[in-house]
């Protein structure tokens, strides 16, 4: 070899070196390479809350557990009959041309849905379809609204080619809700092609089966391709959109028009890969980023990518569902209502607020309080007076008020104080951005509480249960996808460690996380998240889902994951339904329901599934923001997705639709808050200045009854204790042993933490180490990308070095 051409070489080895020090290495999915013919100025991409699709080619909506509503099925390719306006949370016609007729008693509705729509293969929808999509779905119980349908349906039928009608079993003035809206806990698809299915001979039993592809749509998008790996789904815009469920928007100017030519669903899995992707110029938006990711990214695009607030924190704190942590209320010990609210009580909220999530959450313990109409109905308007005045009645005879209202504001000045906020906030802004209060920091109140129970420390100091085994939990968390569910999780742990019980976290991928594990009763605890909330009518049927009718023995499918059964709350519910919307009777009943289920502590509500959204603008703008607040940014609903991309307008190609109307992004103006209640103000304001506990009266008799029998796994619904209301006394009794139970199906899974842009699996709190994973869960922490790098220019420039020397001694 001549000296010159190993030169060459190492001159190449140390500039490839150089090189990767500049770029870094990360394990990203292979760099985007769009189909020929599809341009990127053409194509808005949106990242997906998944780490990975099970089976990419199954693109079957109606199915138990599938991933449809994530990769574009949802989102692009089918419509609901009505949605509820983010603004307002009022709900509007969207396929159906009115909102129902009832019946004087409730028990028959009767929906006209709109002519001049089609299914993307040219056939005409009509009630037909929406008919044999009921019928189906109550005779094939791996249907995921099998349950929810035969609870409520007694049959339906199509009345002519656009109008149907339902009997109910029971009176519901809701079932529109339920059924048929999109925002609210209406997530079936309650329309099927019937012709597709009576040309491929399906029976009814069988539709599960079908992969539904390439699937027939009545959105503006239709399938285009998608990747056998399932790292990307590529929707192309209908030549006919037209005739797509994207025109009664369009008629009604709430989109400019039907959106870019194309979209992409993207698949990760890390957040570092998206982080990588978005800074290529290969993503435009973000399901949902740790504040890692988000600083990664601003200080790599500055103000070319954006998110709702344009100022810290950054997120949007309204989606319509709410996280927590949920229990099984069917397994020991968490089937006794007093052991859920002493954890409860052992959460410093502060804490997981500012280390935990950095800020960025909203707080919330009301369920379904989501949304800003809901939240403003539900927290201010209703229950702000019980929650300031619910008190818990210890073993010793003191009570202690069990709200804190100060902490969103503790949470201001901590932000405040690390910089992080730079400006200075009303109250009213304050409450707006984290809340109104959460559950009291109180780990002495939990600790009578077990004791009370027959639980009682080791030796070093570690909870044991009351038949002395050590109390050992096991909390799931999402894995690589729903970053702010992992937050919530990991903090939580070690709040509960710290107060001396051995919890293990197991992260979980979307197929065993939900289905095998809460859905059939595997889990113990878990950071999940559910019950939709935004319009304020709507109310009764989001929380309709959580009654006993629900709740099956573990091994069984059971929409009630948690398992919660409380016959006052399911009275209360039927009460609420069985009256009309927004009726006097139902507000009084949704209250009693709401309450009931707040002093069950089924699951700690923590927070609103808020969104840190980055929007990249180099290819689109006109995202809604705070500025901007033309709809929301939930964009894993179809209403949500279909509204924003008939509202982007292209940066680097022309709108390639004549009957479009561009518009310019309107300039930054001042952001408008939700006006707070004066009433409310004053309320909170004199609960932090009360006295949260008081002595023991001696004259007060204490309240002595038996503990709760723990719930085996072969038992129907669980046993619900109902000592824990605003005014309950909290016992001092012996607990039973622990029940014997199936033990659920681990399932190990190796998590990848990068330590480098960000975290897949974000340790919250710095005492938190790898090791208290290990029990149940392999965890590996990777090198960091800029180590890796390093680590191989060495080793380039080390057999560049071996070539010279080589060529040297020849």
């Amino acid at each position: 070899m001549h000296k010159a051409s190993a030169s060459l070489i190492l001159l190449v080895l140390i500039a490839v070196s150089a090189l990767s020090l500049t770029m870094g290495i990360p394990s990203l999915n292979a760099q985007l390479t769009l189909p020929s013919g599809v341009k990127r100025e053409e194509t808005v991409i949106f990242d997906t809350q998944i780490s990975s699709v099970a089976n990419p080619d199954n693109f079957n909506p109606w199915v138990i557990g599938g991933q449809s509503t994530v990769i574009g099925v949802n989102q692009v390719c089918f419509s609901t009959l009505y949605y509820t306006d983010y603004k307002d949370g009022v709900t509007k016609p969207w396929v159906a041309e009115d909102l129902p007729t009832y019946s004087p008693d409730y028990t028959m509705l009767t929906i006209k849905i709109r002519k001049g729509i089609y299914w993307s293969d040219g056939y005409p929808f009509t009630a037909r379809d929406i008919v044999f999509a009921i019928n189906v779905s109550k005779a094939n119980n791996k249907l995921s609204a099998y349950s929810a349908l035969n609870v409520w349906v007694d049959s339906a039928w199509v009345i002519d080619d656009y109008t149907f009608a339902i009997k109910l079993k029971r009176p519901n003035p809701y079932f529109h809700y339920l059924a048929f809206t999109l925002i609210g806990p209406g997530i079936y698809n309650f329309m099927m092609p019937e012709h597709y299915y009576k040309a491929k001979n399906i029976t009814y039993d069988k539709i599960h089966t079908d992969l539904y592809n390439p699937p027939l749509c009545i959105g503006p998008y239709v399938l285009y391709k998608y990747d056998p790996g399932g790292t990307w789904f590529l929707w192309e815009r209908r030549d006919d959109w037209n005739k797509s469920s994207i025109m009664p928007l369009y008629e009604k100017k709430i989109v400019l028009w039907p959106g870019p030519k194309y979209v992409m669903f993207r698949v990760f899995k890390t957040e570092t890969d998206k982080v990588v992707a978005m800074a290529r110029g290969e993503l435009d938006w973000i399901f949902d980023a740790t504040w890692q990711a988000w600083q990664s990214l601003k200080g790599q695009l500055g103000d070319r990518v954006q998110a709702w607030l344009p100022y810290y924190p950054y997120f949007w704190g309204y989606d319509t569902t709410v996280r927590g942590i949920y229990f099984n209320n069917m397994k020991y010990p968490y089937n006794i209502t007093m052991v859920r609210w002493a954890l409860t009580l052992a959460i410093n909220m502060t804490e997981v607020m500012t280390i935990g999530y950095k800020g960025v959450q909203r707080m919330t313990v009301v369920p379904g309080a989501a949304a800003w109409p809901a939240e403003a109905f539900l927290t201010y308007n209703l229950l702000l007076s019980d929650l300031l005045n619910m008190t818990l009645t210890l073993p010793n005879g003191s009570k202690i008020k069990v709200y804190d209202p100060s902490i969103p504001l503790k949470v201001y000045k901590w932000a405040r104080t690390q910089g992080l906020l730079t400006r200075d906030l009303t109250e009213p802004e304050i409450r707006w951005v984290w809340g109104a209060g959460w559950w009291r920091y109180a780990p002495d109140a939990a600790e009578q509480i077990l004791k009370s129970l027959g639980f009682k420390r080791g030796p070093d100091g570690k909870w044991l249960l009351p038949d002395g085994t050590p109390w050992k939990m096991k909390l799931n968390i999402p894995a690589g996808f729903e970053y702010d569910a992992i937050d919530l999780g990991l903090a939580v742990a070690e709040q509960w460690r710290k107060f001396g019980i051995d919890v293990d976290v197991i992260p979980l991928e979307a197929a065993s996380f939900w289905t095998p594990q809460l859905n059939y009763g595997a889990f113990e605890v878990g950071s999940y998240w559910g019950i939709s909330g935004n319009d304020p009518n709507a109310l009764p049927i989001n929380f309709e889902g959580w009654r006993c009718d629900y709740v099956k023995p573990i091994g069984n499918y059971s929409p009630n994951g948690a398992r919660y059964c409380d016959p006052k709350f399911d009275e209360a519910i039927l009460k609420a339904l069985s009256s009309p919307p927004g009726s006097p009777e139902a507000i009084k009943a949704l209250k009693e329901a709401v309450l009931t289920m707040l002093r069950d502590m089924p699951a700690i509500w923590t927070g609103d599934c808020k969104k840190l959204l980055p929007v990249l603008t180099d290819y689109w703008t006109n995202w809604p923001n705070a500025y901007n607040f033309y709809t929301g940014l939930k964009l894993w609903g179809n209403q949500m997705a279909q509204q924003v991309i008939g509202n982007l307008i292209p940066v680097k190609s022309s709108i390639d639709t004549p009957t479009s109307r561009p518009v310019n992004e309107p300039p930054p103006g001042t952001i408008t808050f939700p006006t707070l209640p004066e009433e409310a103000l004053k309320k909170l304001a004199q609960a932090m200045a009360t006295p949260t506990t008081t002595s023991p009266s001696p004259t007060t008799p204490r309240t002595t009854t038996t503990s709760p029998t723990p719930t085996t796994t072969t038992t129907t619904s669980p046993t619900t204790t109902t000592t824990a209301s605003p005014t309950t006394t909290a016992t001092t009794t012996t607990a039973p042993p622990p029940a014997v139970t199936t033990a659920p199906r681990t399932f190990t899974t190796t998590v990848v933490v990068p330590t480098t842009i960000l975290s897949t699996v974000v340790t919250t709190v710095s005492s938190v180490s790898t090791a208290t994973m290990t029990a149940t869960t392999t965890v590996t922490q990777r090198v960091t990308e800029w180590a890796t790098t390093i680590a191989i220019a060495i080793a380039l420039l080390i057999i560049g070095f071996a070539i010279g020397w080589i060529t040297k001694r020849k």
